[in-house]
C-alpha cells in the first residue's frame, strides 16, 4: 500500500497521468483480493501470492484513505463503497 500511496501523491503533486493509472491498477488488483475475504494480506511474495494470511490494520486504514481519494479524483463509485466497508 505505501507504493500505491506513493504513485497516487505523486500524481497529486505533479498531475502526471502516469502515476495516476499506475496508483488504480495496483489498487484494482490489491481489490481483487479484498473482494474475496474483505481484508487484505499484509504481505505478498514477489509473483504477488499471499505469503501469510495476517492482516495489517493500519495498512487497510491507509488503503480506505487511498480509495476514497481516487474516489475523489475519478468518480468511479467502487472505491467510495469498498473504502465505506
Amino acid at each position: 500500500v505505501y507504493v500505491v500511496e506513493g504513485y497516487l501523491y505523486s500524481y497529486l503533486i505533479t498531475s502526471f497521468p502516469k502515476y495516476l493509472e499506475l496508483a488504480k491498477r495496483n489498487v484494482d488488483f490489491l481489490l481483487g483480493i479484498y473482494g474475496k475475504k474483505k481484508a487484505l494480506p499484509a504481505s505478498f511474495t514477489s509473483s504477488s501470492s499471499m505469503t501469510f494470511w495476517y492482516r495489517c490494520i493500519t495498512g487497510e486504514i491507509q488503503f480506505a484513505i487511498i480509495l476514497q481519494e481516487l474516489f475523489t479524483i475519478t468518480g468511479e463509485s467502487i472505491y467510495h463503497s469498498v473504502a465505506s466497508d
